[in-house]
């Protein structure tokens, strides 16, 4: 009980507050050279340098660090769906059961998701980059699920442009931290290469 606790009060926290990973647009970003050739490696470059720079305790000059901290980095992604799926869940309840159906699903794929980017931060941060790289892969697919279960749910009713506009959002945000995790893999993998230069 006491995860699924901390997990609701982390997901309202994030709900109150726009997304961690993506920094204001006032806020200037200084982008070093070490990290713009870490995230070339990666397919969303644009996304991991806006993303990493943002955050202050980036030190590009350590490609393990860089890549636990794009764990961290997803995580909030993946917490930020989380939290559009639980302020949803309950208006669903009331107005449309396919929708509702679609997103209660889907909450347990995304918590399961948290859980394996939780688990892989903690893989991270002790240095077993292949167990975090296997967790991020398995929170990738809880979001693929969740994607294509809600995607036949919706499909085969008649829905209404609001629960469409809902569904529409949830694979934007998933699709966001799909990327992040993906994001994260690259930058795993290429900090296992012994001889990676930067």
């Amino acid at each position: 009980m006491a995860p699924l606790l901390l997990f609701s009060l982390l997901a309202l926290g994030l709900s109150l507050r726009p997304l961690a990973a993506t920094p204001s647009p006032a806020s200037p970003i200084v982008v070093d050279d070490d990290l713009r050739r870490l995230c070339s490696h990666t397919s969303f470059p644009d996304m991991c340098l806006r993303s990493l720079s943002a955050k202050p305790e980036c030190n590009s000059t350590n490609p393990k660090a860089v890549a636990g901290l794009s764990i961290r980095v997803a995580a909030e992604a993946a917490a930020a769906a989380a939290a559009f799926v639980s302020d949803h869940l309950n208006v669903a309840a009331t107005n449309e059961t396919r929708l509702w159906q679609c997103l209660d699903d889907c909450s347990d794929f995304l918590e399961d998701a948290v859980e394996q980017l939780d688990d892989a931060t903690v893989a991270a941060d002790v240095g077993a980059l292949d167990d975090a790289h296997a967790f991020l892969t398995a929170a990738i697919a809880d979001a693929d699920t969740c994607d294509q279960g809600c995607g036949k749910k919706v499909e085969a009713a008649v829905t209404a442009p609001a629960t469409e506009e809902v569904v529409q959002a949830l694979a934007g945000a998933t699709e966001e931290f799909r990327k992040f995790c993906k994001i994260s893999i690259s930058l795993t993998t290429l900090s296992l290469d012994a001889n990676v230069k930067i």
